[in-house]
């Protein structure tokens, strides 16, 4: 009974296969980074992190500086001195206060990525989705997620950003 039942159930998966391979499968290709990078949003949205990532490397470069100012004072300091262990104890401070600032800086740039690519993305999919149900499309494929090649007649990535700007940009 368990053989038959098996048996049943693979000739009905092959089935199945044949079913949809006779029919033709409709699959197209997407490159979610491409299409990220290509929006209008995606790109003043790279405007915006480099910016922010200018501001915080000079933020960064000027307390490296001090931090240096601050070295070369205490590299002129007898060892012996009471002075030299008041001036180390402050450069040990600030040494903590650049790694401090480093990381959070690094976690606040990586936040706003993080955002502003997640709500983009979230709208391709959408797009995707409906360009998958108007077009007949069975299978959509993230071009990152495995695939070795393919053919570009089947990239719908140009299509994908054409449609996002097109709803995200104002009316006139």
């Amino acid at each position: 009974m368990k053989k038959t039942v098996i048996l049943l159930v693979t000739l009905f998966l092959i089935g199945g296969v044949n079913a949809a391979y006779s029919k033709g499968l409709k699959i197209a290709v997407v490159d979610l980074q491409k299409a990220l990078n290509e929006t209008n949003e995606g790109k003043q949205a790279k405007k915006i992190i480099e910016e922010s990532v200018k501001q915080k490397q000079d933020i960064i470069k000027k307390k490296e500086a001090e931090l240096k100012k601050k070295k070369e004072a205490l590299d002129k300091l007898s060892p012996n001195s009471s002075e030299y262990n008041k001036k180390l104890n402050d450069y040990q401070k600030s040494i903590n206060k650049l790694r401090s600032l480093i990381e959070k800086s690094q976690n606040e740039l990586s936040k706003k990525e993080s955002t502003y690519s997640k709500n983009i993305l979230n709208s391709l999919i959408n797009i995707i989705k409906k360009i998958r149900k108007t077009e007949g499309y069975d299978l959509v494929i993230e071009v990152h997620a495995g695939v070795v090649d393919y053919n570009p007649a089947i990239d719908i990535t140009n299509q994908v950003v054409k449609r996002y700007n097109k709803l995200t940009s104002p009316k006139k």
